[in-house]
């Protein structure tokens, strides 16, 4: 018979697995992500083997089973990317079982590839909305605007929102396909001809253009992180600005963060430098508001301006 309290129990069956090894170890209820670093192929391997037999010690102390269909991993890192033998030889398993190894992993739904460049999980994201844009093409003759709008909200909205604070910095090229199918959907929603200027139809819609969609999703963040509402793992992050210098600017009045200097393009994509830019971005009036407000104000500033 199950109980409401069940997977806070499990949660605290199993919260000390990061100490039984020298993995970096995330929980997320029954997913386990294990993170183990080495610049030497032969000697990570070596490593993670000795590692994954206490995982294992501890799950049999512990009376946890592993699905080993579902366990898998994947190597990154640039030194990587040309050892391609070694790479082929980089067997790891745990009670005698050899692991997959793949190009890319599902973590909660967010697909991490060997790369980092997030193209995978573009890839999975368009077939979301390319399913989202043809079921709104078959009902858009039955059902009014307003319940249009909800389902494209659910269906659309609900799958860009989600973990676009990380993977919103890809490149244009990248994110080409979701602002081509994205722009579809609105054009499906009121019968626009596609050769139609798409901007006013977002200001008209309310929507935000995947740009906005991070703009706005960010600023959230940096709102929590202001407001020491983040998790203490936030904290290095970011800097204010009257923690480098003592002078009274125009940017400590502001309530800024110190914005890094980088020397290349993917420096620029980095968190640290993005939310920096992103709040100093926003009104002043703007970063007193309660949470709840904060959001609904920004995201009717920021269709206002997808117009100018």
């Amino acid at each position: 018979m199950w109980s409401t309290l069940d997977p806070l129990f499990f949660i605290m069956y199993v919260n000390d697995l990061p100490k039984c090894s020298s993995f970096s170890t995330k929980l997320y209820a029954d997913d386990t992500y294990l993170c183990l670093a080495h610049t030497n192929l032969k000697q990570l391997k070596l490593m993670v083997n000795n590692e994954l037999i206490k995982v294992d010690e501890w799950m049999h102390l512990n009376k946890v089973s592993i699905n080993y269909a579902k366990s898998m991993y994947f190597l990154t890192g640039k030194l990587f990317n040309k050892a391609e033998e070694e790479k082929r030889n980089f067997k790891i398993h745990i009670n005698n079982v050899v692991l997959h190894q793949k190009t890319s992993v599902k973590y909660l739904d967010v697909l991490l590839d060997e790369s980092l460049n997030w193209t995978s999980h573009v890839k999975s994201l368009k077939s979301k909305l390319s399913f989202a844009s043809s079921m709104i093409y078959k009902i858009r003759n039955f059902v009014p605007i307003n319940a249009l709008r909800i389902i494209c909200f659910c269906f659309v909205y609900s799958h860009l929102q989600y973990c676009i604070v990380s993977c919103g910095t890809v490149c244009d090229s990248v994110l080409k396909p979701l602002n081509t199918i994205h722009n579809n959907v609105l054009r499906a929603l009121i019968f626009t001809n596609f050769k139609c200027l798409i901007t006013p139809l977002y200001k008209q819609l309310g929507f935000l253009k995947i740009k906005d969609i991070y703009q706005l999703e960010l600023s959230k963040l940096m709102y929590k992180f202001h407001n020491n509402t983040l998790p203490q793992s936030y904290n290095s992050f970011f800097q204010k600005i009257t923690e480098t210098h003592c002078h009274f600017t125009r940017s400590v009045a502001n309530q800024n963060y110190f914005v890094p200097r980088v020397g290349s393009s993917l420096g620029k994509r980095n968190l640290t430098y993005q939310g920096a830019v992103a709040w100093s971005s926003i009104p002043q009036e703007f970063k007193n508001f309660s949470c709840g407000r904060f959001a609904k104000t920004y995201k009717k500033f920021l269709i206002t301006l997808c117009n100018t």
